[in-house]
């Protein structure tokens, strides 16, 4: 019925007053969401300079990885010569040519001397010619 319904109405209202009386002043109400508005503007604002940082610094991270990381490989390089026998093998290969030459240079020494001692011997059989043809000479003319 309308009574009914209109004490429905003033029950409702009555709790509607009561909790608006519990929350206090509405005045304050608004300054404490003004102030929770600066704040939040402020917080925001803060927000955006610490994710422009954090960007900046994220950028720095990675070209610290890179340069980290092209060191790495560098030094896996080096370890990779050290384990590998290639320059070893190289070194005995040019040894082994430096023992070739010294006996081939030794060799052409030994047939210089020989060509050398022949000369001589030439030589000397030459000079001992010599002296005798002329010694045989003065004995003909005198």
């Amino acid at each position: 019925s309308l009574a009914d319904e209109c004490r429905d109405a003033l029950a409702r209202l009555a709790a509607g007053e009561a909790r608006i009386a519990s929350l206090g002043d509405v005045g304050d109400l608004a300054g404490v969401y003004a102030r929770a508005s600066e704040r939040l503007a402020e917080l925001r604002g803060a927000a955006a300079e610490d994710s422009e940082r954090v960007t900046a610094l994220a950028a720095e991270a990675a070209e610290v990885a890179d340069a980290v990381r092209a060191v790495k490989d560098e030094l896996d390089d080096r370890g990779s010569d050290m384990s590998n026998t290639r320059p070893l093998q190289r070194i005995r290969a040019a040894l082994a040519d430096i023992r070739r030459e010294s006996a081939q240079l030794r060799v052409r020494i030994g047939v210089a001397r020989v060509e050398m001692c022949r000369y001589e011997v030439a030589a000397a059989a030459e000079r001992r010619s010599d002296a005798r043809s002329g010694r045989s000479l003065a004995r003909r003319a005198g």
